[in-house]
């Protein structure tokens, strides 16, 4: 009787081994909470080891959950979380090396995990994710999502000059591409090629008015302060209660001279965000010799940001400027 349960038992153990997935498995493996998503895909894996969509649905969670783990959990929680999707794209690859979108996906753990990081081990994940754009630009060259994907990492890395390459290849396959030109804009400003910057503002400006303030920041890195703030204009006419607006444009006033108009400005600035905006006007009373003032706008500053220390050095050098030396300390003649 017992030799019958057993071999009914093994029946049973073999006929579970080869049940099909169900698509109620399928459907929780892409649809549902992360929990339910990794349980189902790995069981999807178990009865079927050669499907690597299975694979790649469940490093898609492991992706996602990085995102909330790094904000939430830490940065080893969600490394660990990309290390998990990086295996199981490895798979995946493995079984179908061509797929252009796993070597993407591969690829974006491996960058994504390259921010995360903060030592030279996981910094050389970005070598591995530009790999993995390469790979994905040799199977359709003809598609610029992988070299607007290589070039942000080169843009991390620092390496300028192959970011601009890459962004260029953007702007060859999509010339209607504003991002494009911004990517690519960008990095001329990092390399203060303020005229190439502009001349890519001035194309992405065509099809996005965003343009209009990243070619204000150029102008006035540049030094062209008139241009700037013609742009800087329209940018206020566009959305004029954002306070980062008047700051910019009131930067470039202080740097013309033009004070009173910079304190036009930063009054703005203290409609919408009173503990910036009280900082910079005083600071430009203080360049103007008006100290009165000038106290009282750190004073208001220091109020609402009373942990300020830069701002209350600011005040303190100041207060010491008007009592002028100390009576009891002789000068320095007499020493």
């Amino acid at each position: 009787m017992q030799r019958v349960s057993l071999r009914a038992a093994a029946a049973v153990l073999v006929v579970a081994a080869v049940v099909p997935a169900t698509a109620d498995d399928a459907g929780v493996c892409q649809n549902g909470n992360d929990d339910e998503r990794i349980a189902a895909c790995s069981w999807l894996i178990r009865r079927d080891p050669e499907a690597a969509a299975n694979y790649v649905n469940r490093a898609g969670v492991y992706i996602s959950k990085s995102a909330y783990d790094g904000a939430v959990a830490g940065r080893e929680q969600a490394v660990a979380d990309l290390d998990g999707a990086i295996a199981d794209l490895d798979h995946a690859i493995a079984l179908e090396p061509d797929h252009k979108s796993y070597h993407a996906r591969r690829g974006d753990a491996y960058r994504d995990k390259g921010f995360f990081g903060h030592d030279y081990r996981v910094m050389g994940d970005y070598d591995r994710a530009i790999a993995d754009y390469g790979e994905v630009i040799r199977l359709d060259p003809n598609d610029p999502d992988g070299y607007q994907r290589r070039g942000d990492v080169y843009e991390v890395q620092g390496d300028r000059d192959h970011a601009i390459a890459d962004f260029g290849e953007v702007i060859r396959l999509h010339p209607n591409d504003p991002w494009a030109y911004k990517a690519r804009g960008e990095v001329f400003e990092l390399r203060r090629d303020y005229d190439r910057a502009i001349a890519d503002f001035d194309k992405m400006i065509e099809f996005e008015p965003a343009g209009y303030l990243l070619r204000a920041d150029a102008y006035k890195a540049k030094g062209d302060y008139d241009r700037a703030i013609a742009d800087y204009d329209q940018v206020i006419r566009d959305d004029p209660e954002f306070p980062g607006h008047y700051v910019a444009r009131g930067g470039a006033y202080e740097a013309k001279g033009e004070f009173d108009r910079a304190i036009a400005d930063y009054a703005q600035v203290i409609r919408l965000l009173p503990e910036a905006g009280y900082a910079l006007r005083g600071r430009v009373y203080q360049a103007m010799g008006d100290d009165e003032r000038a106290l009282a706008d750190f004073d208001h500053a220091l109020q609402l940001s009373p942990s300020d220390h830069d701002l209350q050095e600011a005040r303190d050098s100041l207060l010491a400027k008007r009592s002028g030396p100390d009576p009891s300390t002789p000068p320095a003649s007499a020493k």
